[in-house]
């Protein structure tokens, strides 16, 4: 016990240090500027705006004209200062002049691998449009490439008020799925050590491909563990590794911590594998459904008092919903890839394979669409203030810390006394 807390302490002052260093950008609403960058990440288009983030910059553009990762531009217009938190600053340029710059032999190979990896995104996402009707289209590329690909907003809205927006958005979920799939597939062809080795630059290429966001990158850094574990023949440590994933981006990048997706990721991870176990009851030994709900309430546990603060609003059927929708989404995944690698053998197979994915998608749609019409799938509780959150966790903590709690299911998952 006392060389964790040593460790912490050694964690907290270099992280301490590492913020304290930080140099916040000095730059007055409504100034005039011209800046010189690199497209930080993927761009997000929509039928009315593209959205470009060049570092801490964002730059709203017309949807025409592409930009893409990698791109050296530049922009000229006027910046408005969005406070975030007192820690973190958007400067945002609405409809600037940008040119883009030519680029010249000198840039990086990581630069060149992301942006191979984003275009080729790009391209599957054109497949799955061409091959599929909307919202079919959007959900397999959400599922299958966790892209914030537009679509129908009455579809969107309905993921969010059943609590299944995590699914469709780059997240922990696909890496734990992709990483299942790639050992399993890899393996049966060569040698199990090799076969980790193999899986490890799969689950880098796909977090490049996904956009490197803060819950892939947490999970990608669990999951590249759990492989370095098996490889020397060691056991894994799940709680070590989620630890470990969080204080290395939290160096990288003290920010970060403000990051709400590292935020809603790392705490539900910490609700699954700490509450997870003390939820108790008949109805979570049910199988196949019992494990998924089980995961789902750890998780939700773990996360609540983020999405409160955030978005005021709670859904107590989401359990519920992520328990019919989930069993469908590793199907969903595997015949998106199918369909995918269809593409580049011959085109009328990738359409047969299409055809195939359209049923879990469609099943998907219609148990989301027809419990976010319910008036009551979700309420709206108003924001929480920060200390009912600090209240809310300490008692997560001792619950968590009780080697004799234990939470039941529900009253009926109990046996009746008489």
């Amino acid at each position: 016990m006392r060389r964790w807390l040593i460790i912490l302490l050694i964690f907290l002052l270099v992280y301490l240090f590492r913020f304290s260093s930080l140099k916040p950008s000095q730059i007055p609403d409504g100034s005039q500027i011209r800046l010189l960058a690199r497209v930080s990440s993927q761009p997000y288009l929509s039928v009315s705006k593209q959205i470009i983030r060049l570092g801490q910059f964002l730059v709203v553009t017309e949807p025409f004209s592409q930009y893409f990762y990698g791109q050296k531009l530049e922009v000229v217009g006027t910046c408005q200062v969005k406070v975030i938190n007192p820690w973190k600053t958007d400067f945002v340029l609405n409809y600037p002049t940008i040119r883009v710059i030519e680029e010249d032999e000198s840039l990086n190979i990581q630069t060149k691998i992301v942006a191979g990896l984003l275009s080729f995104r790009r391209r599957l996402e054109d497949i799955f449009s061409r091959l599929l009707s909307e919202p079919q289209a959007s959900l397999i590329s959400g599922i299958v490439l966790g892209t914030r690909r537009q679509m129908p907003k009455n579809f969107r809205q309905n993921l969010q008020k059943t609590g299944t927006i995590h699914v469709v958005v780059a997240s922990g979920y696909n890496i734990s799925v992709i990483a299942g799939l790639l050992i399993s597939v890899i393996v049966r062809f060569t040698k199990r050590k090799f076969a980790l080795f193999l899986s490890f630059f799969g689950i880098l290429a796909y977090t490049l491909m996904a956009g490197a966001e803060p819950p892939v990158v947490r999970a990608a850094i669990m999951g590249s563990l759990t492989f370095l574990a098996q490889f020397l023949g060691r056991e894994k440590d799940a709680w070590r590794a989620l630890f470990f994933a969080g204080g290395v981006m939290l160096l990288a990048n003290p920010l970060i911590l403000f990051d709400l997706g590292f935020q809603l990721s790392f705490l539900a991870t910490a609700g699954i594998l700490f509450l997870g176990p003390k939820l108790n009851g008949k109805i979570f030994r049910f199988p196949g459904l019992g494990e998924n709900l089980r995961t789902t309430l750890a998780a939700q546990a773990g996360v609540l008092p983020i999405l409160l603060t955030n978005f005021g609003q709670i859904s107590f059927l989401s359990p519920l919903i992520n328990v019919l929708v989930l069993p469908v989404v590793p199907l969903i995944m595997i015949l998106g890839g199918i369909t995918a690698l269809f593409v580049l053998v011959w085109q009328p197979l990738a359409q047969i394979a299409s055809w195939f994915a359209w049923v879990p998608l469609t099943y998907f749609i219609k148990v989301v669409d027809w419990f976010g019409k319910l008036p009551w799938v979700s309420f709206k509780v108003g924001k929480i203030s920060f200390w009912w959150g600090i209240g809310y966790y300490l008692i997560l903590g001792i619950i968590i810390l009780n080697p004799k709690s234990k939470i039941p299911a529900c009253p009926a998952g109990r046996q009746n006394p008489k």
